[in-house]
């Protein structure tokens, strides 16, 4: 089962009774404890410590990270600890706003003409029959289908990826006419594509989320049940 795996993570207190996480950290010497955050404290630290060139938690102390930057590692976390620090929807809310002029010290830029995603870009293949495969899932039964492009920052979409992203937008709009479905393509709108509505170039963070949230709860191309 996925509880025989575990991460070498940096965690320091689970959402539920920590007792036996600690006990099982504490049977170790050589690690040192640090002071409690849940798990979810913990990766938006990971995160934002990423993104910034000092340990952003207010949880750790200066003094108890090392040289790097980086702190301790003080036990293991199973798959499922870090899963319940997942909602039912299977979202993680992060508050950390993409900032390019620390994100870039601390991660290289890679153009698109590099991006491995973006190499031989091809729409066609097994993932089209999958896709009209679902489509056709929907049709017989009715459901109705909304496909939304989620936005990306102007740092991330250089002219490849724009280029690819257009091409993409091209072929969704040809299938949404054919199979009858709603696509959606917020990559359009620069109200959507604010640094700060970002944790990196290109996911959202908690913000973001809520902003996309608002822009589709009131597009009336979607057939909100009445």
């Amino acid at each position: 089962s996925s509880s025989q795996y575990y991460y070498n993570a940096r965690c320091y207190q689970l959402p539920s009774s920590c007792n036996d996480f600690l006990s099982k950290a504490s049977k170790e010497p050589s690690q040192k404890l640090l002071p409690p955050a849940t798990v979810g404290e913990y990766l938006e630290m990971a995160i934002s410590n990423s993104n910034n060139s000092s340990p952003p938690s207010p949880s750790l102390d200066a003094e108890e990270f090392v040289p790097d930057g980086e702190p301790l590692v003080v036990a293991r976390l199973t798959l499922e600890e870090i899963a319940r620090a997942i909602d039912a929807n299977g979202f993680f809310s992060v508050s950390t706003r993409f900032n390019p002029s620390t994100y870039y010290r601390q991660h290289p830029y890679v153009a698109g003409r590099y991006d491995r995603d973006y190499t031989g870009l091809y729409l066609g293949g097994r993932q089209e029959q999958a896709f009209r495969s679902v489509l056709e899932f929907v049709n017989a039964r009715r459901i109705p289908l909304v496909f939304v492009n989620l936005p990306l920052t102007d740092r991330y979409l250089d002219s490849v990826r724009w280029s690819a992203d257009r091409e993409f937008a091209w072929w969704m709009q040809g299938l949404a006419s054919g199979y009858g479905f709603t696509f959606i393509n917020l990559n359009l709108s620069t109200q959507l594509a604010r640094n700060d509505y970002f944790v990196d170039p290109s996911h959202l963070n908690r913000y973001g989320a809520t902003a996309v949230a608002r822009r589709l709860a009131s597009d009336r191309s979607i057939p909100w049940p009445r």
